[in-house]
């Protein structure tokens, strides 16, 4: 599909990835929503939308990622992560288009030793990770020429991302991290340089994508602490997971990246570099 020929609706336009995206893409023909803006739960609205402004790719960055809200609200888990894809799905099959998903490593139950592939057999152990692995079958059903990306960890510019939460709470006595739960970070900006690529392709399928290396949320919080306030590593205390958080989350959910390697002309960079990029770009890194 040529660049000139192309009309792309970006959803969730206020998250973490939307806002790279815009950066990202400000050289394509791109619109914007967001949730106040145009709930795609509701199909009518977002028919309309596409019909009027001959949308023939999405880029679908809207999901409900609050990962043990989840559990006490699944019923929004589902419709945003499942059956609001679903909708998308059967809207871009008759215009003929296309859907850029993003999904989740949460999808698995971490207990493979090596890195998870695309065609690792997914088994979720929360209702996010279901609603995430519902929705990514409706799509690829539906509308089969649309492409997923499940990535992990993401952080990036915005005020709830790990970094952040974990900087604002640097006046507290002692921070809780928990040390028993292995991914891999991923830089939003990062992730966002790959889609490009995508919007010039015809691919379709699942692919992984993360920054290399394997870490656990305690490490990761030590080299924030290290980078950016190293008279306060002494504040973070490592903790069982099931200790602070309510959802089953998978012990080491780290993705495997030869497919995209493979099929694009990309670089990915190991986590710590990824992160030390982040923080000098958000003006956080001394």
């Amino acid at each position: 599909m040529s660049r000139a020929s192309t009309k792309i609706w970006l959803t969730g336009a206020n998250g973490l990835l939307a806002k790279a995206l815009k950066t990202e893409l400000s050289d394509y023909p791109l619109l914007t929503t967001t949730h106040k803006e145009l709930d795609i739960c509701h199909i009518n609205k977002s028919k309309n939308f596409i019909t009027n402004n001959k949308i023939n790719i999405i880029i679908n960055c809207a999901a409900f990622t609050q990962v043990d809200k989840a559990e006490q609200q699944p019923q929004s888990a589902y419709a945003i992560n499942s059956y609001a894809v679903k909708n998308l799905a059967s809207l871009m099959a008759q215009q003929g288009g296309k859907i850029i998903h993003f999904s989740t490593d949460y999808l698995f139950d971490g207990l493979k030793e090596q890195p998870y592939n695309e065609t690792d057999r997914p088994k979720p152990l929360n209702i996010y990770g279901h609603s995430k692995l519902l929705g990514e079958r409706y799509l690829h059903k539906i509308c089969p020429n649309s492409v997923t990306i499940r990535t992990s960890w993401l952080y990036g510019d915005g005020g709830n991302s790990f970094v952040h939460k974990i900087l604002k709470q640097l006046d507290k006595p002692q921070i809780n991290v928990v040390a028993n739960q292995l991914g891999s970070p991923t830089y939003a900006n990062s992730l966002a340089k790959v889609i490009p690529y995508l919007l010039e392709s015809n691919l379709s399928g699942i692919f992984h994508y993360s920054a290399f290396g394997t870490t656990s949320w305690y490490n990761y919080a030590c080299e924030i602490m290290k980078l950016t306030s190293p008279n306060q590593l002494y504040k973070l205390t490592p903790i069982n997971g099931r200790q602070l958080t309510q959802a089953k989350r998978p012990f080491c959910s780290v993705l495997d990246k030869k497919k995209i390697l493979k099929t694009l002309p990309i670089k990915i960079n190991d986590w710590q570099s990824e992160l030390t990029a982040f923080l000098k770009a958000a003006k956080l890194y001394p």
